[in-house]
């Protein structure tokens, strides 16, 4: 089918379409035969349906590859915080078994042994190892430090390569330490929600 606009078409293509009574507005017009142009005296074709050209595929996939350049390092970025829910998980676990632990003796217990479920030192997902600080056990605090695996995708987390909790006294603090082991200033990167 062809389409055109009425001020092209001649007055028998015009009366024989007006006889069903309807009107049509331009784009839906049918002629059923080439239509010669008035301006210029050239053969009209219908548009031929075509697919994307060349050009037209390359630009798409130029802005798909700026998208994801721009993109990926966000995505990578959030992965990277979701990961620390794995230490933060982890060292909630640990807090509460000293806290049982301590609610029976006179201090906190000194190594990992019993702390974790089936006595592990890692994370559940295994993103990070969990010890306690040397020498930070007392009759009033620890220290909990959950160090990033070398083998774990979370090991290019270099802004957060241990986190770390301080309980003393009661008091508890987070902080966390970046891959030169300098630590985070505050408010800390780590611990955001």
């Amino acid at each position: 089918m062809n389409y055109a606009h009425p001020a092209v078409m001649g007055k028998s293509d015009q009366r024989r379409l007006a006889g069903d009574g309807r009107r049509r507005p331009w784009p839906f017009v049918r002629v059923h035969r080439p239509i010669i142009s008035a301006m210029s005296g050239m053969l009209l074709c219908p548009p031929r349906r075509r697919g994307f050209t060349l050009i037209e595929m390359l630009i798409t996939l130029a802005v798909v590859a700026i998208l994801a350049t721009v993109a990926w390092p966000t995505y990578q970025n959030a992965v990277r915080k979701g990961r620390r829910a794995d230490a933060m998980a982890a060292i909630a676990q640990v807090m509460q078994a000293q806290e049982r632990w301590r609610s029976e003796r006179t201090s906190y217990k000194t190594d990992m042994s019993g702390l974790l479920p089936n006595n592990r030192t890692v994370s559940a997902d295994g993103h990070y190892a969990i010890s306690l600080a040397d020498g930070s056990v007392t009759a009033t605090g620890y220290t909990v430090l959950a160090t990033v695996q070398s083998g774990s995708p979370q090991a290019s987390d270099s802004v957060c390569a241990t986190m770390r909790v301080v309980v003393a006294g009661g008091s508890i603090t987070y902080g966390s330490l970046n891959a030169s082991n300098v630590a985070n200033a505050a408010p800390d990167p780590c611990w955001i929600k």
